[in-house]
């Protein structure tokens, strides 16, 4: 039996567009914590536009997942009384204007987030992280994507602001690639760090073993049966397309991304001695 390690170049057919767009701000500002105290943070209501499909549930997740994240990664204590937030949200909409007295009352920083339909059957989540102190916005960012990825919308402004403030990147934006035993075999699924927002990529009553992630993360490759043999697959995470790389005879497995993406490293098995 031979066991080969092959490094493959892809060249660049990596060159992908993301399935998530930023619009950065250069908005800046400083608050003042002192040490080892957290920030207190009222993360409002999601003014959903009536055109959105969903709009109650979309907003209700959103702020699920800012109060988890801010609340995960140490630095935040999100406001509990949820009542408080919706009676000073109604008394923002019913004057036009943000209640900066009102607000500061109530914590030291502010969420508000705007959900609307955009082109394809996309959504657009617009962020806007709030000082009610200096009655300034510290941050805002505008994020468009499928509806499926609302959670990874929402958790890529909750690492916005944690970097806001610590200077260092967050992970509540980290996708997890798993293996999921079926009836009939195992499928190539993601969910969120915090175990949630788990998606099936792959529908093929085939086996399935070993995946890994391309460094940008637009990729996901694995080995697979779905050909009836064990051959590599690369996964377009923003497409859902799945396109054969490597299919030499014998067993192809255990692919991995160099750390510029350009190649594959992975183990064949020719069944030779």
């Amino acid at each position: 039996m031979r066991l080969l390690l092959v490094a493959l170049s892809l060249g660049a057919v990596l060159l992908a567009a993301p399935s998530v767009v930023a619009q950065p701000s250069t908005e800046t500002a400083e608050v003042v914590q002192r040490g080892g105290q957290k920030f207190s943070v009222a993360v409002a209501p999601v003014d959903a536009d009536a055109n959105l499909r969903n709009g109650p549930a979309v907003a209700a997740e959103v702020v699920e997942v800012l109060e988890g994240d801010l609340a995960f990664t140490g630095w935040f204590a999100p406001v509990a009384n949820r009542g408080f937030i919706e009676a000073i949200h109604k008394a923002d909409q019913e004057a036009g204007a943000l209640q900066y007295s009102e607000w500061r009352a109530l914590a030291q920083l502010l969420i508000k987030t705007k959900a609307e339909p955009a082109e394809g059957g996309r959504l657009t989540l617009t962020f806007s992280l709030v000082d009610p102190n200096q009655a300034r916005e510290l941050l805002a960012r505008r994020y468009t994507g499928n509806p499926e990825l609302l959670r990874q919308l929402a958790h890529r402004f909750s690492d916005d602001v944690y970097e806001y403030f610590s200077r260092r990147k967050g992970i509540c934006s980290t996708r997890i690639a798993f293996v999921q035993r079926t009836a009939k075999g195992s499928e190539l699924c993601v969910m969120d760090y915090d175990g949630k927002g788990v998606l099936q990529k792959t529908f093929d009553n085939s086996q399935v073993v070993a995946p890994a992630w391309s460094p940008d993360g637009r990729y996901i490759v694995f080995s697979s049966l779905r050909g009836g043999y064990w051959d590599v697959y690369r996964l377009n995470l923003a497409s859902g397309q799945v396109d054969k790389l490597v299919a030499f005879p014998g067993i192809n497995t255990q692919a991995e991304y160099s750390p510029d993406g350009q190649e594959l490293v992975l183990i064949l098995q020719n069944g030779q001695s």
